[in-house]
């Protein structure tokens, strides 16, 4: 007996598509964040200044390659009915040509990824290509993404068609490292920098894709994605994705707590509370709650990055009294207008460098939360100190600015029985009248907040004198503007360093001399040019290997400067690569040391290498170059009459420094 019954088919289950590739924008008029581009496209097309090829750089996730795709479509966008046949940024409808362009299939529209297709070989291919008119669009555009990483050869190839390629060619590029594009292609390019997008665009963006999706998300979920997101509209939509599969359909949506736990990120206003507890100088109180909020599931690198985060909207608030920013819940800002209105600008900005090297130190500890527990133990206890000038005026017998308390004063508790003299030693600094904020929190209920300072008994000021035996040519400024002396500092702080047992050889390898430290005060001077930071507070990359080493000084890395200067040879130098060639007794890290922190300074990749083999390398150190050059205008200036004359009246004199008149401001 056969069965009758039809047989049914498999039901087929469409591929899903994450909302990063469903909602990628189709024109311009979808683009969030970038209207300078925008304008610029719109202005060009209606004048018909359309340039022959244009360059998007950007950082990942902010729509380089769809703008790519969009700028191909307005070049060829013609509608079906004729009425608009011309380049233009307004495209109300799909074009003849639009859909096939933003699905990658569009026969005069090549995209190429250099990523995979790096060498000559494959520019030769388009070189062979575009002298040939397009098939059936108004131009043939060639999109090749990220294109840093084609070869030098391959850059070279391209050079000639990019400046003079055929009509109907035009060519877009898009590169997250715009820094290793050769000049030569970027002077032929017209170039846009897509800047981030900002947080409460993507939050305005996030809370709209999410309705059209018909899933619930909260306000301070929506939040937290925008902040995590940094600026990238793919990397918040793609956790957004994933917090809507995390939620699972629940009736309530997404919420922060989700989010939370997704991200290991730790509740703001917890943050908040163990921000406080740190900047009181309650430090069971912060290790218990950071104890808590790691044992939940926060990772201690991102609570210390919500810290610093903390820190800075702090700061800025402090500046920006009135500043709006709808990413914080309404709680959060009362908080941190409290905080601003009573924490010191000093005190913040330590905060936020004490923060940044627990980050540091944390990434790179074996364990992350004794690392971090321990950069907290730090900022509890600094936020106690007070500040050196506030010291230095108590010593001299001078009002110091103080806490700026609730209206109750905060005195010391008086001493029981009328106590006087030895009681005395412990002075409380008191609460200022004029309201000035200081170095840390103080609430009415905590009278114990007040900073506390041990005031030594005796000061003896003894003034400085110059040995009788020394003779000045020409008098020289031994105090910087501030009163204190940079060089001393210098040289302290190479004398406090711990290499290991000290030997004789070692006491002469970390000292640094007179010449040193007045070589290095000029380097701070110098690098100055170069420490202007730019919208990422990174610092300028050096031109040469002289700058590079001032820059070394200039951050403090005082032993790496000193390596730099005397244990290794220069090859070659050039922005980004630098290959050295070391002395027996250089530090073999030095590369991967240099190359880290340089990345750290200036935000772009660096490529340091020793070539112990080389033969090109400069003959002699960076040292023994300046002190060449010392000894050479030594022996020019013994010839003078003067020099010869000051010389001999002094038995055994001679030219220790030559300073010369302008560099006495």
């Amino acid at each position: 007996m056969s069965d009758d019954k039809p047989k049914t088919e498999p039901k087929k289950t469409e591929a899903y598509q994450v909302l990063a590739r469903k909602y990628r924008p189709h024109n311009f008029d979808d683009m969030i964040g970038h209207d300078s581009m925008v304008q610029t496209l719109q202005n060009a097309f209606e004048s018909g200044r359309i340039a022959q090829a244009y360059i998007l750089t950007g950082v990942r996730g902010i729509g380089k390659t769809t703008t790519a795709r969009i700028l191909a479509r307005a070049l060829n966008y013609e509608t079906a009915d004729g009425k608009i046949d011309k380049p233009t940024t307004i495209m109300p409808e799909l074009g003849i040509h639009c859909q096939d362009i933003m699905d990658s299939r569009h026969i005069d529209v090549f995209e190429m990824d250099a990523a995979s297709r790096t060498g000559i070989g494959d520019i030769r291919e388009i070189i062979e290509s575009v002298r040939y008119k397009p098939v059936n669009a108004r131009y043939k555009v060639y999109i090749i993404d990220e294109v840093h990483m084609l070869t030098t050869a391959a850059f070279n190839g391209l050079l000639k068609t990019l400046e003079e390629p055929p009509e109907h060619v035009k060519f877009i590029f898009a590169t997250t490292e715009i820094q290793k594009i050769p000049v030569t292609v970027l002077s032929r390019c017209q170039r846009f920098d897509l800047r981030r997008i900002d947080a409460n665009q993507l939050k305005d963006l996030f809370a709209k894709i999410a309705g059209k999706e018909g899933v619930k998300v909260s306000d301070d979920a929506l939040s937290i994605i925008a902040q995590a997101s940094e600026g990238s509209a793919r990397d918040g939509l793609s956790i957004l994705d994933q917090a809507i599969a995390m939620s699972g359909g629940a009736k309530d949506g997404v919420t922060d707590e989700n989010i939370r736990q997704m991200l290991g990120i730790a509740d703001r206003m917890r943050i908040f509370d163990l921000f406080e507890n740190l900047m009181q100088g309650k430090l069971p109180e912060a290790l218990a709650e950071f104890k808590n909020q790691y044992d939940e599931g926060a990772d201690p690198s991102r609570i210390l990055a919500e810290l610093a985060e903390i820190s800075h909207w702090i700061t800025r608030l402090k500046v920006i009294p009135n500043l709006q920013d709808n990413v914080w819940s309404k709680e959060a800002h009362d908080k941190g207008n409290e905080f601003a209105a009573k924490l010191s600008m000093r005190s913040l900005a330590k905060a936020w460098q004490m923060l940044l090297k627990g980050m540091e130190e944390v990434k790179n500890a074996p364990k992350p939360f004794a690392a971090a527990e321990m950069a907290l133990i730090r900022l509890g206890y600094g936020a106690q100190l007070p500040n050196p000038d506030d010291v230095i005026k108590k010593l001299m017998g001078q009002p110091a600015p103080t806490v700026d308390s609730a209206p109750a004063a905060q005195a010391a508790p008086a001493a029981p029985n009328g106590g006087n003299s030895n009681a005395q030693s412990t002075k409380s600094i008191a609460p200022q009248t004029s309201g000035a904020p200081t170095n840390m929190l103080s609430f009415p209920q905590n009278s114990n907040a007040a900073v506390q300072m041990q005031v030594a008994p005796e000061i003896e000021i003894v003034e400085k004198k110059p040995a009788n035996n020394v003779v000045a040519l020409h008098p020289q400024p031994d105090v910087k503007e501030d009163g204190f002396d940079n060089s001393f500092d210098q040289y302290a702080e190479n004398l406090s360093m711990d290499h290991g047992d000290a030997t004789d050889d070692d006491a002469a390898f970390y000292d640094v001399s007179d010449e040193d430290a007045a070589e290095f005060g000029h380097a701070e001077a110098d690098v100055s040019q170069l420490a202007a930071s730019d919208g990422d507070h990174y610092i300028y990359s050096p031109t040469n290997f002289e700058d590079l080493v001032a820059l070394v000084g200039k951050q403090r890395e005082l032993l790496l400067r000193r390596i730099l200067r005397h244990e290794v040879l220069l090859i070659s130098y050039k922005i980004g690569e630098i290959h050295l060639k070391p002395l027996p007794q250089a530090d073999k890290n030095l590369p991967k040391q240099l190359m880290t922190l340089l990345e750290q300074w200036t935000g772009e990749d660096w490529l340091v290498t020793f070539d112990v083999k080389a033969q090109s390398a400069a003959s002699s150190t960076l040292q023994e170059q300046e002190l060449a050059r010392f000894a050479a205008e030594v022996q020019k200036f013994s010839q003078e009459e003067l020099i010869k004359y000051t010389l001999a009246q002094f038995d055994g004199a001679s030219i220790e420094k030559i300073i010369k008149f302008d560099d006495l401001d």
